[in-house]
């Protein structure tokens, strides 16, 4: 009988890492290809284990984003929350699914949480274009094979 691995450090620190992530500096012209990486980790835990991970946990983990990167409360929140929302949706799938079709729903799983965001600049007068978010899109799936790659290995170690 195979033993269950409780995953909880490697949830807390991969959570950490990819907050340290959003905050580390970047240079100005890269500035728009980094990757959500609070999202992508969030919506990996979501997926693969939904009993630790779930819709408030993801909320509560926007909304330390949210006073990290000193944006108005609730725009990483809620584009956090909506993206967790529909992952929660096909966490039946995770095993189920190949890299391509989980690539693929992380494409999508983005652009909502991308296309919540500017919804949300827009709302308050801040301004947002989706355009200029496309290579973070497209930086954030380029990362994910390697992103669920190393967390599936790492979840299973702990």
């Amino acid at each position: 009988m195979a033993r269950r691995v409780n995953p909880f450090w490697a949830i807390v620190v991969s959570i950490l890492v990819a907050m340290l992530f959003s905050v580390m500096p970047v240079a100005e012209p890269l500035l728009l290809w980094r990757p959500d990486w609070v999202l992508l980790v969030v919506v990996f835990w979501v997926m693969h284990a939904p009993s630790y991970i779930g819709i408030w946990m993801a909320l509560i983990i926007g909304l330390l984003l949210d006073v990290l990167l000193a944006t108005p409360l609730a725009f990483h929140g809620t584009a956090i929350l909506v993206a967790a929302y529909l992952a929660s949706m096909t966490k039946r799938w995770g095993g189920v699914l190949s890299m391509r079709q989980s690539t693929l729903l992380v494409l999508g799983l983005v652009i909502v949480a991308r296309a919540v965001q500017s919804v949300l600049h827009l709302w308050t007068g801040l301004g947002g274009d989706l355009v200029h978010q496309l290579p973070g899109i497209a930086a954030s799936t380029l990362i994910w094979p390697a992103i669920m790659l190393m967390l599936i290995q790492w979840s299973q170690r702990s």
